[in-house]
């Protein structure tokens, strides 16, 4: 919750951060919006070195009423991410991935979705699962915050967690990351690894590219 001013009780007035682009959250951190993108139509919303740079140390991503363009790989409808450096996607097999989503739906309050997935070409924000698959009907929908860590270190690895999800999946499950929230970093088996920045968050769709609509907000941090 960010806040801005006072009331005459010396209690702090809260602040919808989505219509503010500069604020102090409740610690007294920078968080500042750096760029939306509407990904109506987009195969692979991008945010480039004009907004990952130095001036911040970390970034949230947060997306919005995310759909595929098509349900015809159900399964197969997850979203990822990959990372660009030195202005160039990195598409080698370089990224791990773990996650786990819990939904339910009437009549089964148990459905689940894990994976473990090491040297792919992409870092999964989803399971390719139908049980948590993206989808493009009335009801379906996806939302999830995530933060990316240490983007512009030239010592460590870089990498993406998610905060906080909720979705309507093609399977008609409501549902939710549980236990280990999807999370996933980078590693290309060289130096390039940690001693290389990252300047670019790719995004897009396993099937079912572009996206049929969808909304990607990016967010700086300062220490």
């Amino acid at each position: 919750m960010g806040y801005i001013g006072q009331n005459t009780n010396n209690t702090n007035f809260p602040v919808d951060m989505v219509e503010q682009t500069d604020l102090l959250n409740d610690n007294n951190q920078h968080r500042k919006l750096l760029a939306t993108i509407d990904a109506t139509g987009v195969a692979n919303p991008t945010f480039s070195s004009s907004v990952i740079t130095d001036d911040y140390d970390y970034y949230d991503v947060f997306v919005y009423d995310i759909k595929p363009t098509s349900n015809a790989n159900d399964n197969l409808n997850h979203i990822w991410v990959r990372f660009q450096q030195g202005g160039s996607t990195v598409v080698t097999t370089s990224y791990m991935s773990r996650g786990y989503l819990l939904g339910m739906k009437r009549g089964d309050t148990w459905e689940s979705a894990a994976w473990a997935y090491n040297s792919q070409y992409q870092l999964y924000l989803t399971y390719a699962n139908q049980e948590i698959a993206l989808a493009v009907d009335s009801q379906a929908q996806f939302h999830a915050w995530y933060r990316f860590y240490n983007l512009r270190s030239t010592t460590t690895y870089k990498g993406v967690r998610q905060l906080d999800g909720q979705y309507w999946s093609y399977d008609n499950n409501y549902g939710m990351p549980a236990y280990y929230h999807p999370f996933g970093f980078f590693d290309d088996g060289t130096s390039n690894s940690y001693d290389t920045k990252v300047d670019g968050l790719v995004f897009g769709i396993g099937y079912g590219s572009p996206f049929t609509q969808g909304t990607f907000k990016l967010y700086g941090w300062k220490k």
